[in-house]
C-alpha cells in the first residue's frame, strides 16, 4: 500500500520519528506491521523496537537486515535508531549482565548496518542504565558500560541513556549521550525546556512525551504541561538533535495519540 502523504510539521523542526515500541500490538504475528502502520499514518521516520520478536538483532541475518532497510526505503521512512528497553537492573545483575551487554552490542551492530543501508547518518540505540549501583554490582556494571560504549565507538553509533539524572560520562565527546524524556522530567518536578538547554550537546535523543500533574498523557493532550514550542526552541539552539522521537508507551490509546501529533 502506498504511504499516506506526510503532513507538514509546524514547529520549525523536521517531522518527528515514531518510536515503534509504543505502537506495536502485543503478540503481533507480523513484526513489520507497526512499520507499515507508521507509514500509512503519515510518519516519515521511525525508531525501531529492537526488543520486538522478529526484529531483535539475533533474529536478523544479513539478508534480513537488508530486506528491512529495503522496506523502509520502499515506504519512504527514514531510519532514526533503535529502542532497546532492557530492564535497567539487568546491566548490573551478576546473572543478567553478560546477556544485557551482548544484546546491546548486537543492537549497536544492527543500528550501524541499518544506518548504512538506509542512507547513512549517525543514529542512536536508546537504553536505560541503572543508578546508584554499589558493591560487587558496581564492578560488574562498570565493565558492562565499558564494553557497550567501546562497541558504540567502534561502530559509529550513539548510546542514549534515558535514565535520570544524567550520567557524568554522558558527554558530547563520547558515544554515550543523554536521552531526554520530558514526561519523566515533568513528573519529577523539573522543566524539560531548562534541562534541555542546560544539557545541550550532551543530548543524543530527545523524546516528545508529555505529562499532566499525575501521569503521562498524549504528546498533544490539552492537560499536558510540556511547552512544546519552547522545548523545540531549546533543542534547536543548544543541541544537534535533528528530530524529536514521539514516544507513546504506557498510554491507553497509543496509536491515536501518535497519529494526533501529525494531523
Amino acid at each position: 500500500m502506498p504511504p499516506t502523504p506526510a503532513v507538514p510539521f509546524t514547529l520549525d523542526f523536521p517531522p518527528p520519528s515514531i518510536a515503534l515500541a509504543g505502537v506495536r500490538s502485543q503478540g503481533e504475528a507480523n513484526p513489520r506491521e507497526p512499520i507499515e502502520w507508521a507509514a500509512s499514518a503519515g510518519f516519515r521516520a521511525v525508531t525501531l523496537d529492537a526488543s520486538a520478536p522478529g526484529l531483535r538483532a539475533r533474529d536478523l541475518d544479513r539478508s534480513a537486515r537488508r530486506d528491512l532497510a529495503a522496506l523502509l526505503r520502499r515506504l519512504e521512512l527514514s531510519f532514526c535508531g533503535l529502542d532497546l528497553w532492557i530492564p535497567p537492573e539487568h546491566f548490573a545483575d551478576l546473572a543478567q549482565a553478560d546477556r544485557a551487554a551482548s544484546a546491546t552490542t548486537q543492537a549497536i551492530t544492527l543500528c550501524a548496518e541499518l544506518s548504512r543501508d538506509s542512507g547513512g547518518g549517525v543514529h542512536a540505540v536508546s537504553i536505560a542504565l541503572p543508578r546508584a549501583v554499589q558493591g560487587e554490582r558496581a564492578r560488574v556494571f562498570d565493565e558492562v558500560v565499558s564494553t557497550i560504549v567501546g562497541a558504540a565507538d567502534s561502530a559509529g553509533v550513539l548510546l542514549a541513556d534515558h535514565s535520570w539524572p544524567a550520567r557524568d560520562d554522558a558527554r558530547q565527546d563520547s558515544p554515550l549521550r543523554v536521552g531526554l524524556d520530558p514526561a519523566s522530567l515533568l513528573l519529577r518536578g523539573e522543566d524539560p525546556v531548562t534541562v534541555g538547554a542546560s544539557l545541550g550537546g550532551r543530548i543524543g535523543v530527545a523524546r516528545w512525551t508529555n505529562a499532566d500533574s499525575l501521569t503521562r498523557v498524549a504528546p498533544r493532550a490539552p492537560g499536558g504541561r510540556l511547552d512544546i514550542a519552547s522545548y523545540v526552541g531549546a533543542l534547536r539552539t543548544t543541541t544537534r538533535v535533528e528530530r524529536l522521537v514521539v514516544d507513546v508507551r504506557g498510554l491507553a490509546h497509543p496509536r491515536d495519540a501518535a497519529g494526533a501529533v501529525i494531523t
